[in-house]
């Protein structure tokens, strides 16, 4: 097992706020997951603390004792797609990003600087 596979777990384990679990709470349901997922609590622990310091995650505690921990939806730039079955929507860019502007980012960035009106200089 991979510890990519056990973090991704424990992220899908952990509820939406308001609700909240605590981390021997998520150790027993990791636990449950099957035997490739047997780890200590500490491991969960820092499994969440990893979590909670990306940026992309909205992993959260409350500091409560014991910690409640968390999704916030407001801060992941993940939606939770899991529950319906449904696969994530994806939007689609009506015009694509020429090769020679790099990223799709840069390209957007081109075509909205290209939009605003330039200044006219006098030819005089």
């Amino acid at each position: 097992m991979l510890q990519l596979d056990r973090v991704v777990e424990l992220y899908l384990l952990l509820p939406k706020y308001p609700r909240k679990l605590s981390v021997s709470e998520l150790h027993q349901r990791l636990i449950n997951r099957g035997p490739d997922f047997n780890v200590c609590r500490r491991t969960v622990e820092r499994d969440l603390v990893d979590l909670m310091g990306s940026r992309h995650f909205g992993v959260v505690t409350d500091g409560a004792k014991p910690a409640g921990w968390y999704r916030d939806p407001q801060i992941s730039v993940f939606s939770d797609h899991r529950s319906t079955n449904q696969p994530a929507p994806v939007g689609i860019n009506p015009q694509p990003a020429a090769p020679e502007l790099g990223c799709v980012r840069c390209a957007a960035e081109h075509r909205q600087a290209a939009a605003e009106p330039v200044p006219m200089r006098c030819a005089a």
